[in-house]
């Protein structure tokens, strides 16, 4: 058994709705294929909880190999997707692609993000498929260049020309009018993951420098909403002149209005006047006031501490377009 390894790189996953930065939300998997790359190249992959360490046994096999690792990115957390900003991001059809071919520096450190911009976007989006290329945008006698994750084309010709995958794996697709990546996944797989990390050992081998290890970060921007507190409690209508501000900056971030909810009625409701950053823990210190005066005066304190925005409470509003409302009963 060997005991003696080289630590090749880490990486960690942050996120802004964490207090503390790091997420952990994410339960590696490995193919099968994967498992058989680490045994060959006497490579440990060693998870922590809001990331894993790539230890070598032998850093000289890495050179030249171009077998990516393949690790496949479960959610632990259910509500991940309700804090998370991920736009245009559907499960069903969707899937979040890494690899350390496409990366990006951080300004201030030696760390390198997974991904084009400083936090997850659509650039990290690639479509699902199975049995065919999702062509159906391209025209019949458009010129179609299929290409892996290294740049090298693996099929061309036209539409009609262009069967389908033959393999599980990341391609992009370059036709005249659009380009896009895609994962294909046999429809033998039963439980798709949300994401896939492919790490190339050659490139890793590349941008090794022994005195220190590489580090990368996949980080997720949080989710903003519009938060709204619900007056469920018919006392509240005892209090004509009801204001929420944030007591440490003595301003007023939310306006009254009356809205209508199913089996309840008429309520009054309190909405921020601008988005607001989910968080885990409350990072603001809203409070509801009566008779809160315009030169500042503090008034009369109802509620000292307000409930903070939960992910398991979001409400679109099909009436506005992208309207995204947390909604908060008191």
């Amino acid at each position: 058994m060997q005991f003696s390894f080289t630590h090749i790189a880490t990486l960690t996953f942050k996120h802004g709705y964490f207090s503390q930065g790091e997420c952990n939300t994410f339960q590696l998997g490995l193919s099968e294929e994967t498992k058989k790359c680490l045994l060959d190249l006497n490579l440990l992959i060693k998870p922590f909880d809001s990331g894993f360490h790539l230890l070598s046994g032998a850093p000289e096999l890495l050179e030249g190999e171009w077998r990516s690792l393949s690790i496949q990115l479960n959610l632990k957390d259910s509500f991940f997707l309700n804090f998370t900003d991920l736009p245009d991001f559907n499960p069903s059809n969707s899937l979040l692609y890494f690899n350390n071919i496409t990366v990006s520096k951080s300004n201030n450190s030696d760390v390198c993000y997974l991904h084009p911009s400083p936090t997850v976007d659509r650039g990290s989006l690639v479509r699902l498929c199975t049995d065919v290329f999702p062509l159906e945008g391209f025209g019949s006698e458009e010129k179609i260049s299929i290409v892996d994750a290294l740049g090298n084309t693996i099929r061309k010709g036209l539409k009609a020309d262009i069967q389908g995958p033959s393999e599980l794996g990341y391609c992009a697709i370059h036709g005249e009018t659009e380009k896009f990546g895609c994962y294909f996944f046999p429809n033998s797989v039963f439980k798709k993951p949300i994401g896939i990390i492919e790490l190339f050992p050659a490139r890793l081998f590349e941008e090794m420098d022994h005195t220190r290890t590489l580090s990368f970060n996949i980080s997720f921007q949080s989710q903003k909403t519009k938060w709204r507190y619900l007056l469920t409690d018919s006392l509240f209508w005892k209090f004509d002149k009801l204001s929420i501000i944030d007591s440490k900056k003595k301003e007023v971030f939310f306006t009254e209005k009356e809205i209508f909810l199913n089996g309840v009625g008429a309520i009054r409701c309190f909405e921020s006047l601008e988005k607001i950053q989910m968080q885990d823990s409350h990072f603001g210190d809203f409070q509801m006031v009566e008779n809160y005066g315009g030169d500042r005066r503090t008034g009369k304190i109802i509620i000292k501490n307000l409930p903070r925005a939960s992910p398991e409470m979001l409400y679109h509003d099909p009436s506005f377009k992208d309207a995204l409302y947390s909604h908060i009963f008191i």
